[in-house]
């Protein structure tokens, strides 16, 4: 293309005014106003000197404008210009400018997927929830640039791969009990630290688990054995002498003697016996001729 150059004739416009007549005008005035003091009767006067000063303002900033639009309208007529050209010139840098863009969208969409499957491939013996996860987690945007090496991409993949690796050998010496859960916990973000802390929960629920289910037993045995005690067979024992024919006395004179001998006793005891040595109790009652009831 040839390079075009902008030249631009201006003659600039000699706009003149009585401006140092003015400035010697407004000193004199201003100080006379400046000097002014007014008193509380004088206040009407002191609004009108405002509105004067204001007004002499206005005119002056009036002027000013209208200097400054007479001034500007040549450029006027350069700026509507000017725009025709740039027009002009933005119609070509817009369309090369598409090109450019779909040149480097396909460029980028074909780098992104040398990289993805490079990602596969380093990949593949994970488990594929790992893989996806870790894809989502170590893929850079950047890696797309024209400027970025393969080198660049392929070293942090692999360091990934490889840290991801000692990651799943550790959690494969967790506790089977605990496994599974601290395999969802590692799956939300890889995190190590996060899925040892969940198998480190889990232990600790279990432990108070086991030690409240120790605890239960054996208070529960405690209870089976105060209530074995009390079940041991209470019986009450009638103790009755076995009566034997007592033969009278032969009487020197023929006669029986009164109170020769006395009425037998009942007496009721009451004793506890095992059941295990209840047979054995059984037994000794009967060799004692003593009669018992079982209550």
């Amino acid at each position: 293309m040839n390079e075009l150059q902008v030249n631009v004739t201006q003659k600039p416009g000699a706009v003149q005014w009585n401006f140092e007549e003015l400035v010697n005008a407004l000193q004199a005035q201003m100080q006379q106003y400046e000097a002014m003091v007014y008193t509380e009767d004088t206040v009407k006067d002191a609004k009108a000197d405002v509105a004067a000063l204001r007004k002499l303002r206005g005119e002056v900033e009036s002027r000013r404008k209208e200097i400054r639009n007479k001034c500007l309208e040549p450029y006027g007529v350069i700026e509507e210009q000017a725009k025709i050209l740039t027009g002009m010139i933005d119609k070509p840098i817009a369309k090369i400018s598409e090109q450019v863009e779909e040149y480097t969208e396909k460029r980028k969409q074909e780098k992104k997927e040398e990289i993805l499957t490079f990602m596969r491939d380093t990949f593949a013996d994970l488990p594929d929830n790992v893989s996806a996860k870790l894809r989502f987690k170590v893929y850079d945007p950047k890696w797309e640039n024209a400027t970025a090496t393969k080198k660049a991409y392929k070293d942090a993949i692999t360091s990934a791969y490889q840290a991801t690796k000692s990651d799943l050998a550790i959690l494969e010496g967790v506790d089977p009990d605990y496994k599974e859960a601290a395999m969802q916990a590692y799956i939300k973000d890889l995190s190590l630290q996060d899925a040892m802390a969940k198998a480190q929960e889990l232990q600790k629920q279990k432990e108070i688990v086991l030690e409240n289910e120790r605890r239960r037993k054996a208070e529960q045995e405690r209870l089976e054995q105060e209530k074995a005690a009390r079940e041991k067979v209470q019986v009450a024992l009638v103790f009755q002498p076995k009566q034997e024919p007592v033969k009278e006395p032969e009487m020197p004179f023929g006669e029986p003697s009164v109170g020769a001998f006395e009425a037998e006793k009942e007496i009721a005891v009451r004793v506890m016996v095992p059941e295990s040595r209840m047979e054995e109790f059984e037994q000794a009652m009967q060799d004692l001729f003593m009669r018992y009831e079982v209550i």
